[in-house]
């Protein structure tokens, strides 16, 4: 199966994904970056993502995706398909 959107992003969806993504994975903190700040010459921040379980941001796309999927979908997806090898990192990391 290939997932396409049929239409853009909203915002209430982005707010969707947060409510279910937060359930499994810690907020991830934002620190100021001293040396980043200095040689952009302004206050830089940067958002942590390395902090999340498997080291990226992608595995909370993985959590909300296994959210959308049927119980029939999940079963399938997770013994065979194009999506098994990111879908077994998610349910690694959680």
């Amino acid at each position: 199966m290939v997932w396409v959107l049929s239409q853009p992003v909203t915002l209430n969806d982005v707010y969707k994904a947060r409510k279910v993504v937060s359930k499994y994975l810690p907020r991830t903190p934002i620190i100021r970056s001293p040396s980043l700040s200095r040689r952009l010459g302004f206050e830089a921040y940067v958002k942590c993502e390395n902090l999340q379980p498997i080291g990226a941001f992608k595995v909370r796309g993985g959590v909300y995706l296994v959210s959308r999927l049927s119980e029939e979908e999940r079963l399938r997806d997770l013994t065979r398909g194009v999506r098994r090898r990111y879908l077994l990192t998610t349910f690694r990391a959680l």
